[in-house]
């Protein structure tokens, strides 16, 4: 979800950067852009250090784990 959020905020920074007449407005936009950038940076930064910087390994042990998990209850009946 944070990757696709940065992808998009960089596609609008480039947009307006290039795209636009040197203005008050291009600059306003493109220095929105670039603090929505930095703070979806620093969240994810700070959302990362307070789960305690868990080990790569561990979390796709687990995430394989829940998908192994739901796939062996089957489908679900539609009530």
């Amino acid at each position: 979800m944070v990757a696709w959020a940065a992808c998009l905020l960089v596609t609008v920074l480039l947009g307006c950067w290039l795209f636009m007449v040197k203005s008050t407005l291009r600059d306003a936009l493109v220095l929105a852009e670039r603090s929505r950038s930095l703070s979806l940076a620093f969240s994810a930064w700070a959302l990362r250090r307070s789960s305690g910087n868990p080990d790569p390994a561990a979390v796709y042990r687990a995430l394989a784990d829940r998908v192994s998990h739901e796939a062996e209850s089957g489908p679900r009946a539609v009530p």
